[in-house]
């Protein structure tokens, strides 16, 4: 059978608003609402592919229906700001698809749609699909007419309107018109609900039976039908649909169009949803701000001395380079080729490994651009440095000094959006960068890439990045951001460069050991699972342990999803109470977890060429500034445990050295004492307090030398709940007591840290005004949900907000302290190396005669790294491995 989708799109447009989470384009255009729809569309045709599709729509101003009842809908508020100029982005959406659309002065998308089901529901072999979740599209249904809600993926037939409203669709009108709709101020009978309004309809066959048998109903029932009859008839000229519309479509009209995908795809660019884009992308640089270059390829000896020659004479101001591999594995890859430049008007590219191609000897390009790579007068540009060093310091080049790195200055810019050089091409040249899957074939690698398209995509790099960098230096000097920028981030770019190539021995033998512990362990687990269940089923699977948990052995149910009875860890946790399956649960998912994430892919990642793994330390992802790190996530991995100290222990060093750890103490809380200056915690800091015991002691009125371990530990729980901004609720649920008594302990946190309070309240007042929080270093993390409208949005921003003035500022200080370290090291000549960086700790492999040395500078370093007026503190300590130092 043929199909006829009749989309209301308002439907789509509010769930799509209230769904996302607020977008906008680089210019600030609110865009989540136009994300949502273009996305449900999308999956709609792709899904579904109808033949025929009308767009219907609701128009601008009062209709029919406000003539008939001025009040109409008066109850409900104007669309919030930023939905209302996504609409005619929604409009240019659905022209460039194209879709067809109509709307009708005066009626609403609702009658279209009743319009163009009374006009087609007898045509033979076609079915009518109404995609929207409005209940009162229900009144249309019939054997051949359903409605699709797409949110929930749910087909409603006729059948099912019955169990909706108690009647079959043709009486659908008249409970509407009886119980009536707050939602749209349509009166109805006041005091009939849905159940009461079908009872009366089935027991009278119709609202008129209803009406004229008033009299026969009993008690106050009746007296409310006989009192509530002109709105009860109101109330049915306006849930009445419109079926007569005359509206100008043809059968041939409703034929669905081929995707336009250009223009889609323009679209898609204009307003920044490079996700959705697909095919080939027209790509023009007409309307660029910048004159592209000359991109020259420097295929022999000659040509490469007479760019070193230049490079000395002219003194240029800075020199932008990039390097091209055949991996994305800067410590285990190949060296395909160097590009260069130093002026806006020529860009170059130098082949060293192409397979098939006329290559420079390495040899020769060290010695002729070596030279202006280490001189110190000469400031070096690239887009992602650390990679780049890490590159060519497998080849014997060293480059420095690193200025500036547009990677990291876009971040600092807007931590949260993105800074690959193709998208600050476009945003900030408005040009179109050569795309690496035009260049690259799929299969191949850069290194079979013949050079003139290498020159092109190579050289286009360097000269991008040039003239990028003025633009986002720019931004960086509008926005304050200058200190941190060149104080902290830049200078540790070579700092990350160095302890990723530094990495870390593992020890393999211990590794297998534990993976075969680990696996007895889990095999214990299963049987222990299995037995409490009373048979074997797949651990891994929600749904069948769902049925296990809550139908087998009638646990209560604590939370239900859109799929069924949730079975994630908060569940779980509060299930283990109860029963051990729970439990033994838990216990398999950690370990589980710990055995594939660490202590298999510990020896899966380890480097061939060194023995050690090196992992990457991401300076442009987290918005706090925090460091991250991926293979391994050494932030990921349990401190408290049993476990994952036993992971900590197969990281170790080399013969005749040892793992050093120097660990910042309470760094945040300092912080907050710093910040805040309140009276109590200053107190506590200078004198040397145990400020989890304090914090214990006045909220239980006792002496903080009789508070125990397990009321220090609350104290600890509620110091950190109230920094990262943990509800009552919240707090409740962690301590596991009730809501009133969690509320007490941080009203009484807020009484003895009174001041705590007041600087909470001036940073979020400021962060309102001015759009974000800054940390002690100036970094900026922007926050617009801080005036949203959406309740949980903004509380949620505001907990983000306060948390970030303090994960910031520790993110700024272990920064400047590494820069710090590392810098004192260089002088000292020191063989020992910085390898790793976990949260507030650092992780050092030290040789036997430094150790001395190491174990006093490094957290005086640390300790001085920021001029405060609380005392830091560091406490540091050597093992023969990680777990042993820590």
């Amino acid at each position: 059978m043929k199909k006829l989708f009749l989309v209301d799109i308002s439907s789509f447009i509010f769930r799509a608003y209230y769904a996302i989470r607020p977008l906008s384009t680089k210019n600030g255009i609110p865009t989540n609402a136009v994300y949502g729809v273009s996305t449900m569309m999308l999956k709609l045709m792709k899904d579904h592919n109808p033949d025929h599709l009308i767009v219907c729509k609701d128009r601008e101003g009062k209709g029919i229906r406000h003539e008939i009842f001025p009040e109409y809908k008066a109850n409900r508020s104007a669309p919030p700001e930023d939905l209302v100029p996504q609409f005619e982005l929604i409009d240019e959406f659905i022209k460039k698809y194209p879709f067809n659309a109509v709307d009708c002065k005066g009626y609403e998308a609702d009658d279209i749609i009743a319009t163009l089901v009374k006009k087609y529901k007898g045509q033979k072999d076609l079915e009518i699909y109404i995609v929207s979740s409005d209940k009162d599209l229900m009144q249309l249904l019939d054997k051949n007419v359903f409605l699709f809600d797409t949110m929930k993926n749910k087909v409603l037939k006729e059948k099912d309107v019955e169990a909706k409203f108690g009647v079959g669709p043709d009486k659908v009108i008249d409970v509407q018109a009886l119980c009536g709709d707050s939602t749209d101020n349509i009166p109805g009978v006041a005091g009939v609900g849905p159940k009461t309004a079908a009872k009366l309809v089935n027991e009278f066959g119709d609202l008129q039976g209803v009406l004229d048998n008033a009299d026969q109903v009993k008690g106050k029932m009746g007296e409310k039908l006989q009192n509530g009859k002109d709105d009860a008839i109101l109330s049915e000229k306006l849930v009445r649909l419109y079926d007569d519309l005359k509206l100008e479509l043809d059968w041939e009209e409703l034929e669905q169009p081929q995707k336009d995908q250009p223009a889609l795809n323009e679209f898609f660019q204009k307003v920044e949803f490079t996700k959705l884009i697909e095919g080939d992308t027209p790509k023009s640089n007409a309307n660029s701000k910048v004159k592209v270059a000359d991109f020259v390829l420097i295929d022999s000896l000659q040509k490469l001395k007479g760019i070193a020659s230049n490079i000395k004479v002219t003194k240029p101001k800075v020199l932008a380079f990039d390097t091209e591999t055949d991996s994305i594995d800067s410590l285990n890859c190949n060296l395909v080729g160097i590009s260069l430049c130093y002026d806006k008007k020529t860009a170059y590219y130098i082949p060293i490994g192409h397979n098939n191609s006329e290559n420079l000897k390495l040899d020769d390009v060290k010695e002729l651009l070596g030279p202006h790579f280490t001189n110190p007068e000469l400031p070096k540009i690239a887009q992602n440095a650390k990679y780049d060093l890490n590159v060519l310091s497998q080849y014997g080049f060293e480059v420095t000094p690193i200025q500036d790195d547009t990677l990291i200055s876009s971040y600092l810019v807007d931590p949260s959006g993105k800074h690959n050089l193709d998208f600050l091409a476009d945003k900030y040249l408005g040009y179109q960068t050569t795309a690496y899957s035009d260049t690259v074939e799929k299969g191949k690698t850069f290194a079979d890439v013949d050079l003139a398209t290498a020159t092109k995509y190579a050289a286009e790099d360097a000269w991008v990045c040039l003239m990028l960098n003025k633009e986002i230096q720019k931004d960086l000097k509008e926005n304050e951001l200058t200190k941190v920028y060149s104080q902290i981030e830049m200078p540790l770019v070579p700092v990350l460069a160095k302890m990723e190539q530094n990495g870390v021995l593992i020890d393999v033998p211990f590794l297998e050991k534990l993976e075969a512990e680990f696996s007895k362990r889990l095999d214990e687990l299963e049987n222990n699972i299995y037995g409490l269940a009373g048979e074997e089923f797949n651990i891994n699977s929600p749904k069948q342990l769902s049925v296990i948990l809550f139908e087998k052995l009638e646990l209560p149910v604590i939370k239900k999803t859109k799929t069924g009875f949730s079975t994630d860890v908060r569940v779980l946790t509060e299930l283990a109470d109860q029963h051990d399956l729970p439990k033994f649960l838990l216990e398999y998912r950690s370990l589980s977890k710990l055995q594939s994430t660490y202590v298999i892919q510990l020896k899966n990642i380890l480097n061939p060429k060194t023995g050690r793994i090196h992992s990457n330390f991401n300076q442009a992802i987290v918005a706090t500034g925090r460091l991250s790190s991926t293979e391994p996530n050494l932030q990921n991995i349990p401190i408290k445990t049993e476990e994952g100290k036993k992971i900590r222990q197969a990281f170790i060093a080399n013969k005749g050295s040892k793992i050093f750890s120097a660990d910042y103490s309470q760094i945040e809380l300092r912080l907050l004492a710093e910040f805040t200056k309140d009276p109590a915690l200053v107190d506590a800091y200078k004198t040397d307090k145990d400020i989890h015991a304090t914090t214990a002691a006045n909220i239980f009125g006792i002496n903080i030398d009789d508070v125990d371990s397990t009321q220090r530990n609350i104290g600890k729980t509620i110091n950190f709940g109230v920094m990262y901004g943990q509800s009552a609720f919240g707090l409740a649920q962690q301590l596991k007591i009730p809501n009133g008594e969690a509320k007490h302990f941080i009203d009484e946190f807020y009484r003895t840290f009174s001041k705590v309070k007041d600087y909470k309240e001036t940073i979020l007042e400021e962060a309102r005004e001015k759009g974000y929080v800054s940390t002690y270093m100036g970094r900026k993390r922007y926050l617009p949900d801080l005036n949203s409208k959406n309740k949980l949005s903004k509380q949620n921003a505001e907990r983000v907000a306060f948390n970030t003035v303090f994960q910031g500022s520790a993110a700024d200080l272990i920064k400047k302290a590494m820069v710090d370290i590392d810098n004192w090291m260089m002088s000292e000549k020191l063989e020992s190396k910085m390898i790793m960086q976990v949260h507030d700790e650092l992780i050092f492999e030290v040789v036997e005669a430094e150790q001395e040395l190491l174990s006093k500078k490094v957290p005086e370093l640390m300790e001085k790294a920021f001029k405060l007026s609380i005392p830091l503190k560091v406490s540091s300590s050597y093992g023969e491995n990680w777990a042993q130092a820590h």
